[in-house]
């Protein structure tokens, strides 16, 4: 571990010194896992034919926090990497429903 951050190739490197730091801005890992587990939810979307896009799941980030969850087997699915079909589960406040219907239509 670096004692200091600095950068390098303008991902930054933080050390046990800047901890609050790191969570402004994310090591590449955790980029590069938040990108890669995108692509695969984007693909288990598009296999579910439920019409609900990568883009409009990613519409949820907007609505308050812990008002609407994607669970079940579409996200199983898009950390493992694979494609079996099914639904896709959506649980949500009764604040955030008229949100979520929006956005599965």
């Amino acid at each position: 571990m670096i004692a200091n951050s600095n950068t390098c190739g303008g991902c930054e490197v933080v050390g046990n010194n800047n901890i609050s730091n790191s969570v402004q801005h994310p090591l590449l890992a955790t980029r590069l896992l938040r990108e890669s587990l995108l692509v695969s939810l984007g693909r288990v979307l598009t296999h579910s034919d439920t019409g609900i896009t990568l883009e409009s799941a990613c519409s949820l980030a907007d609505l308050e926090d812990g008002s609407a969850l994607i669970a079940g087997s579409s996200i199983v699915q898009a950390c493992l990497g694979e494609l079996w079909g099914g639904d896709v589960d959506i649980y949500t406040s009764a604040a955030a429903a008229p949100n979520v219907r929006s956005v599965s239509k």
